[in-house]
């Protein structure tokens, strides 16, 4: 396949690059003459040859032509056309569209109709589709859990080789697709059920890949979209950009009565090709009733006393069209389902399976690899699927797929037991270490200002770092995930030149800044943050979900990997701003909940609202954050004897639980926390509960996940307690992080524990605070059997370490302070440690040397060999 490289210039210009000699890729921007606005879905095409694209919302588009076209037409509704000449490469072009009033006596739109465009793309499959025999080279990975524990992962380096389709032939005989494995490497559940596993682990090979090609199964059966059309109703939805190409977005829901229809979903037709772009689908209830009334389920459940009790499943496959043809490109899956196990005493335990697929290249040509490299057919054996997949691992290759990665890391084939065993990369080094280029400026102030798009998982905008120079520097770093772009970055109206390693980037200045200045950049980035990796610990930047009705529900959330897998700052624990303000551009229809207080709220074009959010106090960079959804706000006060607190819980719309009943902890919580630690470090940006994917801590703006307003089991927060029918540990534990994470934070990811420890431990003092001391100690000490022992609480300093099981730094660090307190044995004393910790070092990041060193003072005891041997030593090494 060619590589077409192409030159974006932000600035209103365009761009070319020559590619091989016969193709030229232009870029550029169509503004208003008078305005200077971006003009969107303008058309720029040459007049008379199959060659054109549309400006995206920003007006930006891209196109690959011919090396003997040297003029295009740009038009649009509402502006005059102009030819613009693209033979002079050298000098910016700015092209500017002037208005133009069109007097239309009748306009009569006869929209076409789902059905028809459906029907036109199903008639352009073998137009669009290749159909030849080609090959992709491409990157899978899966991830099955049962629970919270690991089923199965496999991670592999593939090539995907697909079969000559030919309508003439009926799809019974073609061949199916072939899987050759380059690199593979696996890591096995520990079960010693065996029977259990088999039941949870439904892709077990990388095989399936072929299920997902959608329209090579269209293309299969050539009545396909007849048979739609008897089970499925479709609607127009929308139209939408998706990599700068207009989509229709046709609507699929299955016929009232219709009993074989098993999807919803949403189907992406290239404006310009009318090929399937995209197919998002959802099963319904139906599918999961089919999938339990077949006899290999019936067998199997009665076999290995499994049942399925719900589920669902989630596919979304993309296309991508390479030299006039479309080819399979990219798969997200996921199956979620409960299963239950009455001989084991288990019911309706969760079960996660998700897949993704991406392709990297076309291969050029066809060739055959050694054959012993095929991954077996499924109709084998699958023991020897399985001993073909292990037999895959090299151990050379990971480590050094390791090191050249830029996403962060996998894990290893190998468990980890100890501190020892992760090879530490580049990239460690890179994010972790602190080096003069850092060292050299401290950062006051952020302004994040972004665009999130939803439908297109992107963002767009900018990072204003306002810092102090500590030192005279002519180059520092600051950091960003390497698949995101930088347009440029910007110093007093230039352009600084930078350069980039892994996700470090290096910014040079004109010359040495002056020590005791003050300066700001503002770096100006686009692209797909980082995604979560369930194998790795705190390894998440940005979650894109969907609401119960299907709309947008997004999360960032960066602990562990760090804020820089979706915003460009100096991504360290140990410089904080002293403030901070969150733009966000989104759809209109949508709310975004931020840190600190919301300031304003303004209407854009194109259904876009913009909202701006402040941060009053320092802040931590992964605390930084946003939750965009369709959100309700119920307003409360808190009245803490000085003063009130503004409170705010944000729930989504569609929820209808009684807030005053869910947060009904929420003031005696903060009552007892100020007791023990002080007063809430945050008032002037007040306290919000978020309903969330996923729980956090984030600063004046706590997550709390996506099960707990609607959580009203009777289990009780702990076992044989009051009738508390919520359990409200989440809400303690990410609301005492505003002390212990977000007002005492500390410098390095090595010593998160200053965060978990004692976060964990406050739980256990709320308990003792509302239910005696006795049950306090029972909450606690409940906490013993969870306790790992494998691997010192205390990670790796420099390297951002946070590759080992985590658990004890939550849970045995809670013991720890715990039994802290009993050596201590003077509860006066004890909880005026607690508060002076808070007191003086309010605002401030702080060591684990730090910690011990003020209660070795404050108590007037040594308790280095304590905080020693809970802190950094194991069951192994301790004997």
């Amino acid at each position: 396949m060619n590589r077409i490289k192409s030159v974006l210039v932000i600035g209103s210009f365009l761009t070319a690059s020559l590619v091989n000699g016969q193709a030229i890729v232009f870029s550029g921007k169509i503004i208003d003459k008078e305005t200077s606005e971006p003009i969107p879905f303008a058309h720029i095409f040459k007049k008379g040859a199959q060659y054109g694209t549309t400006s995206n919302l920003y007006g930006v588009f891209n196109i690959s032509l011919p090396s003997s076209i040297n003029q295009l037409e740009v038009t649009c509704l509402g502006y005059k056309p102009i030819t613009i000449s693209i033979s002079s490469q050298a000098d910016p072009i700015i092209v500017k569209l002037e208005e133009d009033i069109i007097q239309l006596s009748e306009v009569v739109v006869r929209p076409r109709s789902a059905e028809s465009l459906m029907k036109e793309a199903f008639d352009r499959l073998f137009i669009n589709y290749d159909t030849s025999s080609f090959a992709l080279s491409g990157r899978y990975k899966m991830v099955s859990m049962l629970d919270s524990l690991l089923v199965r992962s496999i991670e592999a380096e593939i090539d995907l080789y697909k079969a000559r389709l030919d309508p003439a032939i009926s799809y019974k005989v073609l061949p199916n697709d072939s899987i050759y494995i380059g690199q593979l490497r696996m890591i096995n559940s520990e079960f010693d059920d065996y029977k259990l596993k088999a039941m949870v682990d439904w892709e077990n090979t990388p095989y399936l890949l072929k299920n997902r090609d959608f329209v090579r199964e269209f293309i299969y059966q050539n009545k396909s979209f007849e048979s739609m059309m008897k089970r499925y109703d479709f609607s127009v939805d929308k139209m939408v950009m998706l990599e700068n190409r207009r989509n229709y977005v046709i609507t699929i829901s299955p016929k009232e009565g219709q009993r074989k229809a098993f999807w919803n979903g949403k189907f992406f037709l290239d404006e310009e090709t009318m090929a399937f772009s995209k197919i998002d689908i959802v099963s319904t209830p139906r599918m999961f009733k089919k999938l339990k009334t077949g006899f290999g389920y019936k067998l199997q459940s009665k076999v290995n006393n499994v049942t399925y009790d719900a589920g669902a499943w989630r596919e979304s496959v993309t296309y991508q069209p390479i030299n006039g043809k479309w080819y399979f490109n990219s798969v997200n899956s996921s199956k979620e389902f409960l299963i239950s196990s009455k001989n084991r005493g288990f019911t309706n335990v969760p079960v996660n399976v998700n897949i993704e697929y991406n392709t990297s290249e076309l291969l050029p040509g066809i060739y055959t690899h050694d054959s012993a490299n095929y991954l077996p057919m499924r109709s084998q054996g699958y023991w020897d699927v399985e001993r073909f997949m292990e037999s895959k691992y090299d151990s050379a290759y990971w480590k050094e797929h390791e090191n050249a990665k830029t996403m962060g890391h996998s894990m290893d084939l190998t468990p980890v037991n100890d501190g020892s065993g992760y090879t530490f990369s580049k990239l460690d080094t890179l994010q972790g270490t602190l080096t003069p280029l850092r060292t050299s400026y401290d950062v006051g102030f952020y302004h994040l200002d972004v665009e999130v798009m939803p439908e297109e998982e992107k963002l767009k905008g900018s990072s204003l770092i306002r810092f102090s120079v500590l030192e005279p520097v002519a180059r520092i770093q600051i950091d960003l995930f390497s698949k995101m772009k930088i347009e440029k970055i910007e110093w007093q109206g230039r352009l600084l030149n930078f350069e980039r390693e892994y996700n470090a980037v290096y910014v040079d200045f004109p010359g040495p800044l002056t020590k005791g200045s003050v300066e700001e950049i503002k770096v100006f980035y686009s692209g797909r943050p980082v995604d979560f990796d369930p194998n790795i610990s705190m390894y998440a930047s940005f979650l894109w979900f969907e609401d119960d009705a299907g709309g947008p529900w997004l999360q960032a959330i960066c602990q562990g990997y760090g804020a820089s897998g979706w915003w460009p700052n100096k991504d360290h624990l140990s410089d904080e701003p002293d403030s901070a303000r969150i733009s966000v551009t989104i759809p209109k229809a949508l709310d975004v909940v931020s840190n600190g207080r919301l300031l304003s709220k303004k209407e854009l074009p194109h259904d876009k609202m913009r909202w701006d959010w402040a941060v009053s106090y320092p802040i931590n960079n992964y605390n930084v954050t946003f939750n965009i959804g369709k959100y309700k706000m119920v307003k409360d006060e808190y009245d803490n004897g000085v003063s009130m607190l503004d409170l705010e819980y944000h729930l989504l719309e569609e929820n209808d639980t009684d807030v005053s009943v869910t947060t009904a902890v929420v003031k005696p919580m903060l009552k007892t926390f100020e007791k023990y630690f002080g007063p809430y470090p945050f008032p002037k940006d007040g306290f919000k509960l978020v309903e969330s994917p996923h729980p956090m801590e984030h600063q004046s703006c706590v997550a709390i996940g996506s099960d707990y307003f609607y959580d009203a089991d009777d289990s009780g927060i702990w076992a044989d307690m009051p009738e508390d029918d919520i359990n409200y540990s989440i809400v303690l534990h990410e609301s005492a992080h505003e002390w212990w994470g977000n007002s005492v934070s500390c410098t390095d990811n090595a010593d998160l524990w200053i965060h978990e420890a004692f976060a964990t431990y406050a739980e256990a003092l709320f308990v003792e605070d509302h239910y005696g001391y006795k049950a306090g100690q029972q909450y606690i000490n409940s906490m013993e059997a969870g306790v790992l022992n494998l691997n010192p609480i205390v990670g790796r300093m420099g390297v951002n370490h946070i590759h080992y099981d985590i658990t004890d730094m939550y849970l045995k660090g809670a013991i720890m302070l715990n039994e802290l307190r009993k050596e201590i044995d003077n509860d006066n004393l004890w909880f005026s440690i607690l508060k002076g910790i808070q007191e003086d070092y309010k605002y401030s990041s702080i060591t684990t040397a730090q910690i011990v060193d003020y209660f070795n003072v404050k108590s007037g005891r040594n308790f280095d060999d304590f905080f020693r041997l809970w802190l950094y030593q194991t069951l192994q090494n301790r004997g």
